[in-house]
């Protein structure tokens, strides 16, 4: 080989080993500078996170709340024996119970309900409902007819007020107690509006 290919040679050789020195230190300055990246960028990608989980906890719990407002209002056996005990001290109530307005939902609602009061002593019969109604109320009404003479927990005001309390807070189902001027033998009319 002559001495202008080796320095040829020798100078290719030079310049790929700089290269290949300078391209190692490259690398290692990009994985230092992402390092780095990563560590300071970390608290503001934290924020980002925290807000999109408090995003998706808010939908999921408006998914809950649209889904228990579509979905039918309905008592379990178990739930309405527990109503049915709970109610039993205020057994021998005489009323009535009506889905209005009138819609399969609220039927099936009424019978169900209905059959709990009977376990606890009361006699409800069911009466037609209505189509519609003048007034629209929502929930549950159950009004009751005062006694005069009988004692405060004798009262279908008290029977009334548990019935809704239960409803509300042990079943979560929209319900309110009110008084009102009923037909008598009947002390308590129980209404089953739209929810």
């Amino acid at each position: 080989m002559s001495e202008a290919e080796l320095a040829n040679a020798a100078w290719w050789a030079w310049l790929w080993g700089e290269i290949e020195h300078w391209s190692f230190l490259a690398v290692v300055v990009f994985l230092a500078i992402e390092f780095a990246a990563l560590k300071f960028g970390a608290p503001y990608k934290k924020i980002l996170d925290d807000q999109k989980d408090l995003k998706i906890a808010e939908l999921n719990k408006e998914t809950a709340r649209l889904r228990k407002q579509i979905a039918p209002r309905t008592l379990t056996g178990e739930q309405q024996k527990e109503l049915a005990e709970k109610l039993k001290v205020f057994s021998g109530q005489r009323g009535t119970t009506k889905a209005s307005p009138s819609t399969p939902e609220a039927e099936m609602f009424a019978r169900a309900l209905s059959a709990a009061l009977h376990m606890a002593g009361w006699d409800v019969v069911p009466v037609q409902g209505t189509g519609t109604m003048f007034l629209f109320p929502t929930g549950v009404i159950v009004q009751y007819q005062p006694e005069l003479g009988k004692p405060r927990d004798q009262q279908p005001s008290a029977a009334a007020e548990a019935l809704a309390s239960l409803l509300k807070s042990d079943l979560g189902i929209d319900a309110t107690a009110i008084p009102g001027v009923l037909t008598p033998p009947h002390n308590i009319e129980i209404t089953i509006s739209s929810k």
